[in-house]
């Protein structure tokens, strides 16, 4: 299954080159050091999907507009917040933004699966498909944040404080120095990958396990406990507003976007086609009947040999 796999995949799009040019505008992806020149991962947006009906079946609406209230709101937050020397974040703020800093991607949730699953009871088969659905739920979350990031080619909270005296916007200070808690990843604000990914894992282990159950995750030094899955997500999202890389409202749609897309993984039951435990039965004592049968017509035609 794995090598079939891999060879339907083969031309997905995901080795794809996708050009680009930055518009120079402000809103629009800039260049944030110490990362390369032009965004990465530009042909995640067109990738095939795996379970996803298309690429922008999860497509957030566009963000605010630089001169409105609500990025206005979002700009003087994360400019205080999200500084490396901020002195409004708290210190479990700091933690969780460090930690999630280093526990990226689905790796966390997949771990998080594999721990809980034996005490759960799951056969071979159902944590096979548990698996199955995380994967490839992170996987259509990585095209559909794409997807709006490229549509979207909004900036970083960065690059908009150190430039906002371009954004039109009377009530946004610039300030040249500002520097992000941690390092903005090189690629475009909206939405945040982060958030989309957690919020599609965390709804499907919740559908698993249930919303309402207690785990940790160790990332390198760090590690942090949550209740609940679906606290793990928020504060996953909201971490990347205490370090400063996102704003609040990349956060906002990613975690929505995400919650629906892990719903719509497990509802679509599509790695329930495989025999449960019981069918597993029926066909092993099916095989060993066949055997029988077959051991039985060998003995009777040796025996009609002999005679």
């Amino acid at each position: 299954m794995a090598a079939a796999t891999i060879a339907r995949r083969a031309n997905d799009g995901s080795f794809d080159v996708v050009p680009y040019t930055a518009s120079g505008l402000p809103g629009r992806w800039a260049q944030t050091l110490p990362g390369p020149p032009t965004p990465v991962n530009q042909q995640q947006a067109t990738v095939d999907p795996w379970v996803m009906t298309s690429n922008d079946q999860f497509r957030s609406g566009p963000p605010p507009t630089l001169t409105s209230l609500e990025y206005t709101a979002a700009f003087n937050e994360v400019k205080a917040i999200g500084a490396a020397t901020s002195a409004t974040r708290t210190e479990d703020q700091t933690a969780a933004a460090l930690f999630w800093e280093a526990a990226t991607g689905p790796g966390p949730f997949i771990r998080v699966a594999i721990d809980l699953a034996p005490g759960r009871g799951l056969s071979t088969i159902e944590n096979a498909a548990l698996l199955a659905r995380l994967t490839t739920a992170g996987g259509d979350a990585a095209i559909a944040a794409w997807d709006d990031k490229v549509l979207y080619d909004y900036w970083r909270p960065v690059t908009a404080i150190r430039g906002a005296a371009s954004d039109g916007n009377p009530d946004t200070t610039a300030d040249g120095s500002w520097t992000s808690l941690i390092n903005a990843p090189p690629h475009q604000s909206y939405i945040s990958a982060h958030a989309i990914v957690s919020g599609a894992m965390t709804t499907i282990l919740g559908d698993t396990f249930g919303d309402a159950t207690s785990f940790c995750v160790s990332a390198g030094a760090y590690n942090r406990c949550w209740s609940s899955f679906s606290g793990a997500g928020l504060d996953s999202a909201s971490s990347r507003l205490w370090g400063g890389i996102h704003w609040r409202f990349d956060n906002e749609a990613g975690l929505y976007a995400g919650r629906q897309l892990g719903q719509f993984v497990w509802d679509s039951r599509v790695f329930d086609a495989v025999p449960e435990p019981s069918g597993w039965v029926m066909l092993i004592a099916g095989f060993g009947l066949v055997g029988a049968v077959l051991r039985k017509r060998s003995q009777i035609s040796e025996s009609a040999g002999r005679t």
